[in-house]
């Protein structure tokens, strides 16, 4: 059996019907690291696969990755 981090998606975009999460929200925190570590090289990767699809593809963008003290704090 693998050993998985549990990990939650959090979406904000419900009310404007747009595709994705807003927020990952996990324990591993190497996963964070490297996600922050390249999240300049995933955004251009990202931009370029959806420049030419129509809206709301053509404006996805990348979650935040945040461990659930951080989500918990941001709520009280």
């Amino acid at each position: 059996m693998l050993n998985q981090m549990p990990v939650c998606l959090l979406n904000k975009n419900v009310v404007r019907k747009a595709i994705g999460a807003d927020a990952i929200v996990t324990f591993d925190q190497p996963f964070i690291n490297n996600y922050y570590a390249h999240f300049d090289e995933l955004q251009e990767r990202l931009d370029t696969m959806t420049i030419n699809l129509p809206i709301p593809f053509s404006k996805s963008g990348l979650p935040t990755l945040m461990q659930p003290a951080e989500i918990l704090s941001e709520r009280l």
